[in-house]
This record gives C-alpha cells, sequence and structure tokens, in this order.
C-alpha cells in the first residue's frame, strides 16, 4: 500500500510538472461570472541574458483552447478566425525585473503590450490584460450573458 501511495504521489507531481507550461485566460462576463480559455499547448521558449530574458516568437494554436464547454469552444474559434490566422502568436520579448514588453497578433492584428512576470524554476509566469475590441473580436454575448471586453491572461513560458 505504501508504495502504491508513493507511486500516485510521484505520477501526480511529474505530470504537474509537466503541465506548467501553457496559457489561461481569463474571461469576466456580465452580469456576473466568468470562465476560462485554457491551452497547454504553448510553443516557444525564453532564453536568460544576464539579469533579462529576450524571446523571439511564441505561440499557441486556436484549435488546442479550450473553455470546458465544446459550444462555447465553438463560438470562441469562429470569432477568432482560426482558418485564415490558426495561431496566436507573440513576438519580440522582452523582460527584466519583473516587466516586459512583447507584441501580440490575434486575427492578423498585432499590437504591443506590457506584462509583469515571476520566474519559478525554469518557468516565468507573465501575466497581462488584453482589450479584445483591439482585435476585432465581436458578438460576444450568448442569451443575455456577455464576455467583458477585457481578459486576464496567465502564460507560463519555459527558460532556456
Amino acid at each position: 500500500m505504501k508504495k502504491l501511495i508513493i507511486i500516485l504521489l510521484l505520477t501526480t507531481s511529474i505530470a504537474a510538472l509537466a503541465a506548467e507550461k501553457g496559457v489561461d485566460i481569463t474571461v469576466n462576463l456580465t452580469p456576473l461570472g466568468s470562465f476560462h480559455v485554457k491551452s497547454s499547448k504553448l510553443k516557444g521558449k525564453l532564453i536568460q541574458k544576464g539579469k533579462g530574458f529576450i524571446g523571439k516568437e511564441f505561440y499557441v494554436k486556436i484549435k488546442t483552447m479550450k473553455t470546458g464547454i465544446d459550444l462555447r469552444d465553438d463560438h470562441m474559434k469562429k470569432r477568432l478566425s482560426p482558418k485564415k490566422h490558426p495561431k496566436i502568436i507573440v513576438t519580440g520579448v522582452k523582460a527584466s525585473g519583473g516587466k516586459g514588453v512583447g507584441r501580440i497578433s490575434i486575427k492578423g492584428i498585432k499590437k504591443p503590450f506590457k506584462f509583469t512576470y515571476k520566474v519559478a524554476g525554469k518557468i516565468m509566469k507573465a501575466n497581462f490584460k488584453l482589450n479584445l475590441e483591439h482585435f476585432k473580436i465581436k458578438d460576444l454575448s450568448y442569451m443575455g450573458v456577455g464576455a467583458k471586453k477585457i481578459v486576464d491572461v496567465k502564460a507560463n513560458i519555459p527558460i532556456k
């Protein structure tokens, strides 16, 4: 029995470490509530340069993003144009001292953004906000419940 418990603990710990990289977007709803859009399929790595970090390109394929509800996934993917623009791409990342900048491309529309971060082992935990209107993402309501235009993004990015 002890061996089984140890094996379960090790398996759970290894799975937790492997699942660290990815993206978690919090979408707040009006009049109330929220949901998360998640993908563990973040591609790209940061390189440490002195006390700072740089990243050439990161991306998440839209088809890997899930909300937990198939109908909501379908609605989200239609609004993100996965056929024309199958990825959300971040380029030109530069970070130092807990703050950073980069450029994000959604639906082919590129915008600069700022983020804050903390480093935990070989993972940078970045946080930033995006305004969906800047990327022409429209029709964000269904049966009287709508998504607010500002979303909170958390990205766990591997450091090389």
